[in-house]
């Protein structure tokens, strides 16, 4: 049996630093990446002309460790 984890953050070092403190508590990066969300056209109403709303930046990876018993 395992245990699943998801570690996400902005910057790349706060990614290495979760990263690290995740490998010193037994955890094993299994997938991990970087993605820009979606951008998409919103309108902000009354008049005002259709703004772009840019996606958030994330790093993201999945840990696993053996489930305790």
């Amino acid at each position: 049996m395992w245990e699943y984890q998801i570690v996400k953050a902005e910057s790349s070092d706060a990614f290495l630093a979760s990263m690290n403190i995740a490998g010193r508590e037994g955890w094993e990066a299994i997938s991990g990446g970087y993605g820009a969300g979606e951008s998409t056209k919103v309108s902000l109403g009354h008049g005002m002309p259709v703004s772009t709303k840019v996606g958030a930046s994330m790093w993201t990876a999945l840990l696993k460790r053996p489930a305790k018993a």
